[in-house]
């Protein structure tokens, strides 16, 4: 696969950058119930949807290729929780593209496996922290993030935090302790938010919130509609404030969106589209 129109310039920022935030597992019904004002925040300063669709198998790793390669899972070959292993030369996920493009591109995460979303050496920092369900595990991701974010000033960040997805396989989606994890994971999403008010950077910023999967009982591999709606929400400079986004989103129009978003050219192999109804 070629890269089209790409001029490889290190250091190149002529765009806001994209902060991609995962709530792993979590449910927009679970949303609706949670206390989440930070979340709510970005979907009242921004474009939203509680109807967006992921990907069978509704498996976290699949969905995070579907997510950030912008394929279905027919393309990127990856259908359960095991190593990585894509035809990188005929593929490229969104962290690779940002970072062919010049663009500065760091991860933060706490489920191992998800190391393998870009190919070796695209990262210019990356922070694993094995997950838990305190809230100090979230706030320790979310702190580093948000400290790397406001001194070396990335162009696209991603991160995880797979606590909800814990809480739901050990006491059941929907259940008291699944709603108040979402509540948890919150806090560190407003982390994040509060770091860049307070740096006044704000406006050199997207940030996107989006689910996965869901969950149904204490699983999530049988394709109901529990486990594949999602919420996807994006605030930032440009972005209609408080819009409720009424075009079909799949979880694999993340990745062509960032593309527009961060001035990167189209890929061809792309089943994904750019969002556009979410622009003003």
């Amino acid at each position: 696969m070629q890269i089209l129109n790409t001029v490889h310039n290190p250091g190149a920022k002529d765009a806001p950058g994209v902060i991609l935030i995962v709530l792993d597992a979590c449910r927009p019904d679970g949303l609706q119930k949670a206390h989440a004002p930070n979340i709510d925040w970005i979907m009242e300063n921004g474009a939203h949807t509680l109807k967006a669709q992921t990907i069978f198998p509704p498996i976290t790793l699949p969905c995070h290729m579907s997510m950030l390669y912008g394929v279905k899972p027919l393309r990127h070959g990856i259908y359960g929780n095991y190593r990585v292993e894509v035809n990188r030369d005929c593929q490229h996920s969104i962290l690779d593209l940002a970072h062919i493009c010049g663009r500065k591109v760091a991860s933060f995460y706490d489920w191992e496996r998800l190391r393998d979303l870009g190919s070796p050496s695209v990262l210019d920092f990356a922070y694993y922290r094995r997950c838990r369900v305190d809230l100090e595990a979230s706030m320790t991701i979310a702190r580093e993030c948000a400290g790397y974010i406001v001194s070396d000033n990335p162009d696209l960040c991603f991160m995880n935090l797979g606590s909800i997805d814990k809480v739901g396989h050990d006491k059941g989606w929907m259940s008291r302790e699944y709603i108040d994890q979402i509540a948890i994971v919150d806090q560190a999403v407003g982390l994040i938010i509060e770091t860049l008010q307070k740096a006044g950077q704000m406006d050199q910023y997207y940030i996107i919130g989006l689910s996965d999967h869901g969950g149904n009982a204490k699983s999530h591999e049988m394709g109901t509609a529990e486990e594949l709606i999602i919420p996807w929400m994006i605030s930032g400079p440009g972005i209609k404030k408080g819009h409720e986004i009424k075009e079909d989103v799949y979880i694999y129009d993340t990745a062509p969106t960032i593309a527009q978003l961060l001035r990167l050219p189209v890929q061809t192999f792309w089943h994904g589209r750019v969002i556009n109804e979410i622009f003003d």
